[in-house]
């Protein structure tokens, strides 16, 4: 990659999600956006490098006109080239990019504690506050603002939760030498605004350690919840208005339930191909698809006998999973409309 790149520069540019590798072959590009890798000419990979947003890309020293036309057009096919300005559009996905790092990597030990602190206190601090919210006497008085109470403890706790769900994933990723972080930002999915941070955990070696980045966020959405909610209980100074912070807590656990359901794309479904290999989604529905063949069904139970029945049984777990997303949705909507009208 270039030694600096101008985003925000007047033409196009090395994408920043690009990792390039020279080897016997040539030159290997991983595309760590949509986890692919191209194999590229020295040449490509020269062009490539020395696009920084400030050269244009059809006038290049060293590179015929037909050269930078040729390649511009195959390493924009391939995804390697950011056009200029910080907006991209993948899918039906629009992201913005807000964070860009200068070292995709670092030694520094704070990440580790982090992620340590992280690990051996979501749970803890997430069971004591579901104890101190069922054990102690709380009075949520009818005189509470109740609407201003919503509006503060859902958007504070979706807004506080995201940030601190993305920041979780990142930091967990640079927790391992190999973790790799390329940028954080805001994206809008059809409806949905949320945020992002574009990782790359791919050259760690341990599946375990994989799956726990996948799972980071959810982590920090319980441990938040966990303080949300003994705040609740012991912050009298706040009055009426510490009823917010259990909305703020139920958001919180509301975006966790959403990640761990086994939807493509999300965290569950991340963290069990990182353990697994492979897109279990996909493998799930395959498994099921046999069932509506008759040949097919017999062939299959045939060969894999009562290792097959675990796998229908597994892989129909992980399907019905997929409907904790709207059930989460509905739910969420019922307790504001239940608190608006008590």
């Amino acid at each position: 990659m270039p030694t600096k790149i101008n985003v925000n520069g007047k033409y196009p540019c090395c994408a920043n999600w690009v990792v390039m590798k020279r080897t016997r072959d040539g030159v290997i590009a991983k595309n760590c956006l949509i986890d692919e890798t191209i194999k590229l000419s020295d040449r490509e990979a020269r062009y490539l490098t020395r696009l920084n947003g400030n050269r244009n890309p059809y006038r290049m020293k060293g590179f015929s006109a037909d050269e930078c036309t040729s390649y511009f057009r195959f390493l924009k096919e391939c995804m390697l080239v950011r056009e200029a300005g910080r907006s991209m559009h993948i899918d039906e996905m629009k992201l913005y990019t807000l964070i860009i790092p200068n070292k995709t990597r670092t030694n520094s030990v704070i990440p580790r504690i982090l992620n340590f602190l992280l690990c051996i206190l979501f749970l803890p601090v997430f069971a004591y506050g579901l104890y101190c919210i069922f054990a102690y006497e709380n009075t949520w008085g009818m005189e509470d603002p109740t609407i201003l109470n919503i509006l503060l403890g859902s958007i504070g706790g979706i807004f506080l939760g995201t940030i601190l769900h993305e920041s979780a994933h990142a930091f967990s990723c640079l927790s391992d030498e190999n973790g790799r972080v390329f940028e954080a930002g805001v994206m809008l999915n059809g409806m949905f605004l949320g945020a992002y941070v574009l990782i790359d955990e791919s050259e760690i070696k341990s599946n375990t350690k994989r799956a726990q980045i996948n799972l980071a966020g959810v982590e920090m959405n319980l441990l938040l919840a966990g303080v949300l909610m003994i705040l609740a209980t012991f912050g009298n100074f706040l009055g009426p208005w510490k009823v917010a912070l259990l909305f703020a807590a139920l958001q919180n656990v509301f975006l966790v339930l959403m990640n761990l359901a086994f939807t493509e794309g999300l965290d569950g479904e991340h963290a069990l191909s990182s353990l697994f290999g492979g897109f279990v989604v996909d493998a799930a529905k395959a498994n099921l698809s046999v069932l509506f063949d008759r040949q097919r069904r017999v062939d299959y139970f045939a060969v894999h006998g009562i290792c097959g029945a675990a796998n229908i049984c597994v892989s129909l777990v992980i399907l019905v999973f997929q409907f904790i997303v709207p059930l989460v949705v509905v739910a969420d909507i019922s307790i504001w409309i239940g608190a608006l009208f008590q």
